[in-house]
């Protein structure tokens, strides 16, 4: 009876080692940069940047300036990568189509984009115009996350402090060319991270 007792303890601490050397928890989020690459195009133009306002808070802002109707003709690629021995290592890929339904009353991300974008029309096809949002504040730590970062930023996440988020925005009748790129920097850490 002792000796299962003891292997099950020792089981438990090797466990908790070797799953420790492969994720993380994930307590606190720092931006480091966002960048919006815009491809010359005849569509839509945007813009985003992030302040520091003090140690445990950013501040997010900017606008979607929209030149032609924006319908489902638009479809966006999703990546996540991690920093992995000082190269960026894509980890997933996710291809979201007809990007005005996913943002429009009853889409995906609906409750998300109305949260941040207020001025943002409910219904498709999004008519040109120029809508702004911000100011977001992003919180350093997890306690005080709203519920869309706790969704998108799971507790324990594969070890790597710095990740890149990005989003490639491409139109149905040239899906080669990319009309924009928006690239989120972040570090995702805890008090036992390499990186603070």
């Amino acid at each position: 009876m002792h000796s299962n007792r003891s292997f099950c303890i020792i089981l438990v601490i090797f466990s908790v080692i070797k799953f420790s050397n492969c994720a993380m928890a994930a307590d606190e989020l720092m931006i480091d940069n966002i960048t919006v690459l815009m491809r010359p195009n005849d569509f839509f133009d945007a813009n985003a940047r992030i302040r520091r306002i003090n140690k445990t808070t950013q501040i997010i802002s900017g606008y979607w300036n929209i030149i032609e109707p924006f319908s489902d003709d638009y479809f966006g690629i999703f990546y996540v990568s991690k920093m992995d021995h000082g190269m960026w290592r894509r980890l997933s890929q996710r291809t979201f189509d007809k990007l005005c339904s996913l943002v429009a009353d009853g889409g995906m991300a609906h409750d998300l984009f109305m949260t941040y974008f207020e001025s943002l029309p409910k219904t498709c096809p999004i008519m040109p115009g120029n809508y702004t949002y911000g100011p977001i504040p992003v919180w350093r730590y997890r306690k005080d996350w709203d519920s869309a970062v706790k969704f998108i930023i799971p507790p324990i996440i594969p070890d790597a402090d710095k990740w890149r988020i990005e989003m490639t925005y491409h139109h149905i009748n040239d899906t080669e060319k990319v009309l924009q790129i928006g690239r989120i920097d972040t570090r995702v850490f805890n008090q036992f991270s390499a990186v603070m």
